[in-house]
């Protein structure tokens, strides 16, 4: 699934506008934070996992902590494997000079 369509996957049922596009700002800085080298594997999980928590609580309130967890890891894992993907596209893409 593209990154696009997991942060939409993500944000269903959240109707608040200024929520919708923190948290796909946040996606994206991370992202870009990734490409460029400035954070770790592990701190870009870690964060992703901490922002789907926060987004999974928000809708849904009445499920237990522990299910929630287990959905926010499955949920960052789902993103982190996406913004890989990105990155290494655009990393491949930018070292093929133009025309070979």
């Amino acid at each position: 699934m593209s990154l696009h369509e997991l942060i939409l996957k993500l944000l269903e049922g959240i109707r608040e506008a200024s929520i919708r596009a923190d948290v796909a700002a946040v996606v994206s800085m991370f992202r870009d934070l990734y490409a460029a080298g400035r954070i770790t594997d592990n701190k870009l999980l870690k964060g992703l996992e901490e922002l789907c928590l926060d987004v999974l609580i928000e809708k849904n309130p009445l499920k237990s902590i522990e299910e929630l967890r287990e959905d926010a890891s499955k949920c960052a894992s789902e993103f982190y494997r996406a913004i890989r993907i990105e990155t290494i596209r655009a990393r491949v893409f930018s070292s093929v000079a133009p025309g070979e």
